[in-house]
């Protein structure tokens, strides 16, 4: 199931998009919850930047939630400040973030977190039992 190259093209990926922005660079992806936007992979690597506390991903962009305000600046200013607070996703990383949906990523899942964030008992079932047999796999 786990695939280093997909998880180094991510990390790449978000290296160079949002280093230039202030994030931190990363060299590994941190464990998450699957189906949230909010406790995604790439959310929570991006929440780390205390200027996108935020940042939510859906299965086409991510919006970094910028909340600095709009009563002194500039139109332009906004206009650039919304470009750079949505971003598409491009169609690799899409294709990344719906297989961590799908269970498909178990090593790069957080079991507690998802106890207590998933609300759907269905999903939430299918996904603790991808993790439960990738977790048999490795004893």
């Amino acid at each position: 199931m786990f695939n280093t190259n997909t998880i180094m093209n991510v990390i790449q990926w978000i290296n160079e998009t949002f280093v230039p922005m202030g994030l931190k660079p990363i060299e590994d992806l941190p464990k998450a919850v699957p189906g949230e936007g909010n406790f995604c992979v790439i959310a929570k690597v991006l929440r780390t930047n205390p200027n996108w506390p935020k940042a939510f991903v859906s299965s086409s962009h991510i919006n970094l939630e910028l909340d600095y305000g709009c009563g002194n600046v500039s139109p332009e200013a906004v206009k650039e400040l919304i470009q750079a607070a949505y971003i598409s996703l491009p169609p690799e990383i899409v294709i990344f973030l719906n297989q961590f949906d799908k269970g498909e990523y178990p090593e790069l899942m957080d079991i507690q977190a998802i106890h207590e964030n998933l609300s759907d008992d269905t999903y939430k079932n299918e996904i603790i039992h991808s993790y439960d047999v990738w977790q048999t796999k490795q004893e």
